[in-house]
């Protein structure tokens, strides 16, 4: 017993120990560590807590194969944002740590200027305020052109020409706010940098780009950047200069560290899922600071449809049918609203989707590949839905019509277009009214 004893109430190295208890908790040097340096029991953990801070972690795809990767492997549009808002309600900190000084608490969908990033955190600026805020709490703005990160150590150089003056070195992930593109030069222009850097090594928002607006004509599908054009889905080259606004790829990354029998840097990769490692940083007798894992969060705005009931097709069109839509695709996919949404494969057999309880609601596949029930949007087949309508946006542009909005607002129809826009019709509380937009984009505009 009394063993047992030393071991939950004081704190030993593995060296000390000749078998592992499951009520104690193994603690690091470092969140990076790849060894424990011993364990300890929790409660002694808590009670001594300095400090706690979030790691992120990906399982992502590359090459047709899934890899687990931490969070300062590779880098995110949302780190390249310049404004974006908050999806939730999150607290407004003085500094990157989840337990430094309160400052405010910011409702959802609050605007914000981006001024760094570090980790999972950002600095941001709202109003009169400044402070850190999660990372993963944010959506970037989709006309913010955004700033700059480099990929590499990078030269400045005095013109833009390989053979030019060297005038400093720029490290690798330095977050550039403010430049001009010029050719295939960054042009610096700040108290802290001046001079020009070669375009090809830095990660602009541009890279992430699944839409882009081009000044002339509007909405462009693309498909990368290659040096300071984007290539578009038709294999034509428009200088970045001719964009305004991007609508981002949801999952798309970058390797940013080589990954051992993975993806190397550079290469892209497609984000599956994330999740957080919150860890906990305590001071120990006889070991100093050190870290341990606290918990495990669930991470990612998505609602991730449960599927449980399955009925066939004679079954289903005995219930009243709501809305309809399907792909037009020779595969029979589609999607019913009939006191409940309902999901098919193969226009056989139908299931299901939990996370809509059994409401009706007007449901839409536009052929571009975006799928819509209510104010949802899914980008993957219905595999999972994600908020669309920003209902700031929608108020602005009544407002401007002078229609009103009453207590409750239903969406009564969708209707996809054949351009890459839909129409939604609404009821506001005080009339119906038409609007459509992009549907990568909040572009809403009233229709007669």
């Amino acid at each position: 017993m009394k063993w047992i004893l030393l071991v939950l109430f004081s704190c030993q190295s593995y060296a000390a120990l000749p078998l592992l208890l499951p009520e104690a908790t193994s603690f690091y040097k470092t969140p990076k560590s790849l060894f424990s340096s011993g364990q300890c029991s929790r409660l002694e953990l808590e009670k001594n807590i300095l400090r706690t801070e979030t790691e992120l972690s990906y399982q992502i795809q590359w090459d047709k194969r899934n890899f687990e990767i931490k969070g300062p492997d590779i880098i995110r549009e949302i780190q390249l944002a310049k404004s974006a808002y908050n999806t939730e309600m999150v607290i407004l900190r003085s500094q990157p740590q989840s337990n430094s000084s309160y400052l405010s608490s910011l409702k959802a969908k609050t605007q914000f200027l981006i001024l760094a990033t570090e980790n999972s955190w950002a600095l941001v600026r709202t109003q009169n305020q400044e402070g850190w805020v999660p990372l993963f709490s944010l959506e970037a703005n989709s006309e913010d052109m955004g700033a700059a990160v480099t990929l590499i150590d990078s030269f400045i150089r005095e013109k833009p020409d390989l053979n030019s003056k060297l005038i400093t070195t720029i490290p690798l992930g330095t977050r550039l706010q403010e430049f001009e593109i010029q050719g295939d030069w960054i042009r610096l222009n700040t108290p802290k940098y001046k001079g020009f850097i070669d375009l090809g090594h830095v990660y602009l928002r541009a890279d992430f780009a699944r839409w882009a607006h081009h000044r002339r004509l509007g909405w462009i599908q693309v498909l990368h950047r290659e040096n300071f054009k984007l290539k578009t889905q038709d294999n034509l080259f428009f200088p970045l200069s001719d964009f305004t606004a991007f609508v981002s790829h949801p999952h798309r990354a970058f390797v940013i560290n080589s990954q051992s029998k993975g993806p190397q840097k550079r290469s892209r990769v497609e984000i599956k899922k994330f999740h957080a490692d919150r860890w906990a940083s305590s001071r120990l007798k006889d070991h100093g600071e050190v870290w341990w894992k606290k918990e495990s969060l669930a991470l990612g705005v998505n609602i991730k449809p449960q599927t449980s009931e399955e009925i066939s097709t004679s079954e289903l069109l005995k219930r009243d049918i709501f809305s309809m839509a399907f792909t037009d695709t020779k595969k029979i996919q589609g999607i019913v609203s009939a006191k409940g949404i309902f999901k098919t494969e193969d226009g056989k057999n139908w299931r299901r989707l939990d996370s809509f309880g059994n409401g009706d609601f007007p449901v839409a596949v536009h052929k571009d590949g975006a799928w819509f029930v209510g104010a949802y949007r899914s980008l993957d087949n219905g595999k999972s839905f994600e908020p669309f309508i920003r209902w700031d946006k929608v108020a602005d542009v009544l407002a401007k019509k002078n229609i009103g909005i009453g207590s409750m607002v239903k969406i009564l129809r969708i209707e996809s277009l054949k351009t890459p826009y839909i129409e939604i019709l609404m009821d506001t509380g005080a009339r119906r009214v038409s609007l459509q937009t992009h549907i990568y984009n909040q572009t809403w505009q009233t229709v007669k």
